[in-house]
């Protein structure tokens, strides 16, 4: 998804959670599964918040499980993926940029 989009999608919504990450796979994993259980409970969460997770270029399994995430799921958490490790400072402002 292009960076455009995903600023507009997050426009678009009441609630913005915003997810630096690097190397955290296990427990990014279980965040994201919190999310999914409660998106599932209030569908009308889906309208109003998105979950923008940006990536510092881990090297565990966080890219495959975001980019493996089921379709429906992918309505409301986006995922980008830095092409490099910009430091945990400058990942924090992309993704609150985002």
């Amino acid at each position: 998804m292009t960076y455009n989009l995903m600023v507009e999608d997050a426009r678009s919504k009441l609630l913005t959670v915003a997810i630096p990450t690097y190397n955290r796979y296990s427990y990014l994993k279980t965040l994201v599964e919190k999310f999914i259980l409660q998106f599932k409970s209030n569908p009308s969460l889906v309208n109003n918040v998105i979950v923008l997770i940006s990536d510092n270029n881990s090297n565990d399994k966080t890219r495959s499980f975001c980019e493996n995430l089921p379709t429906e799921v992918k309505v409301f958490i986006k995922y980008e993926r830095n092409n490099k490790n910009i430091g945990a400072g400058l990942n924090f402002i992309s993704c609150v940029e985002k």
